[in-house]
Parts: C-alpha cells; structure tokens; sequence
C-alpha cells in the first residue's frame, strides 16, 4: 500500500514491475547499456525510471525516443527526495562503465532493493554476484537484461539479494565503520613515512 501510494504521488505507474536507477548522467553511467536491455525485455511488465540529471539527459532523452522506449522509461530528472523514489522502486540497475564509491547503489542495497550492476571500480565491495546482488560485466546490455530476467522471474532470489544487501551495508559501511577505515588508512600512511624516512636516513 505504501508503495503504491508513493507511485502515486511521484507519477509513477503503479501496474508495472519497476526498475530503477538514480545516477549523474554521465557517460560512465552506462544508462545506453541500460535502455538497449529494457527494448530486451519489452515482453515482461516492466517500466525503468531514471533519477537523475546531467550533460548526458538530452542525448539519452533522444535515444529513448529513437528506441521507441517513450511509454517504458521515465525520465524523472533531479530530485531531492531520492528516498521516496527508492521505496517506490521493485528493483534497482546500475550499469556503471567506471565507478569510485558506488552511493547511489548503496543507498539502494540500504532501502533492501535487488541489484543488478557491473564489477568496475569500488562496486564489488558491496555487490557479490548472487550473494548481495546480480553482477554483469560493463557495456554488456544482453547481459544487464538477463540479469534483470533472472530477478524478474525468481522472486525469492530477488527477496534474498535484497536482504543480503542490506544487511551487508549496513555491517560494512556504516558512520563507524567508514571512520575505522579511515584511521586505519591515516595509520598505515603514518607508518609507511616513517619507514621511508628512517631508509632514507640510515648509512
């Protein structure tokens, strides 16, 4: 009911099985990769909604268009109240081509949203293939759209990988265990100075 009620308000459709992703809309991101899998999936009952704005939102709004894909995917643009489009999500892609600390993915994994994404960069710190999410290699859209597939139709995976995600993030990369990360890498940077130094002095 909840759901249903935030679709609503967001303008949201609320028959479809929603994918979701909520970028800067970069290169990078991949969304090209995404569109090409989501024309894939044209069979089942799904919609995508894009959040997000960027150098890339007028281009990629012309290829929604030239991939026929106007009544599939939303371009909902800049928000402030991500939360709520997150909660109003069933699922969560992310096909990132090159990634550093992947939040937008981690705030999903934090709502208990399934994943699909790519192994670039810092992802796989939190994305385990069929552990905490689905993984897919980059610029890969055969493989994003058999990853949403494979969620779409075995919903006690897609209920555990969100589970997992969650709790996986909130053990990893909570307040406290950021900042035990950082004092350990200020200590080994510490160290590693003194070391070169005391190399750098002896006879």
């Amino acid at each position: 009911g909840e759901k249903a009620s935030l679709r609503h308000s967001l303008g949201l459709p609320i028959e479809y099985i929603l994918v979701g992703c909520v970028a800067t809309l970069r290169m990078l991101k991949g969304i090209d990769y995404l569109f090409q899998a989501i024309q894939n999936l044209r069979a089942h009952p799904i919609h995508l909604v894009i959040v997000g704005d960027g150098p890339q939102m007028e281009r990629l709004q012309s290829l929604r268009r030239e991939l026929g894909l106007e009544a599939l995917v939303t371009m909902a643009g800049e928000q402030h109240n991500v939360e709520d489009w997150l909660k109003a999500m069933d699922m969560f892609a992310f096909p990132s081509l090159a990634e550093g600390v992947p939040q937008a993915l981690a705030q999903a994994m934090l709502t208990g949203l399934p994943c699909v994404t790519t192994n670039v960069g810092g992802i796989p710190e939190l994305a385990m293939h069929r552990q905490t999410a689905w993984v897919c290699p980059p610029r890969d859209a055969k493989a994003l759209s058999e990853g949403i597939e494979a969620l779409l139709e075995d919903s006690k995976l897609a209920a555990q990988l969100g589970l997992a995600a969650r709790q996986h993030c909130i053990e990893n990369i909570s307040i406290q265990k950021m900042a035990e990360s950082m004092e350990r890498v200020f200590e080994e940077a510490v160290l590693n100075r003194s070391l070169a130094a005391g190399i750098k002095s002896s006879p």
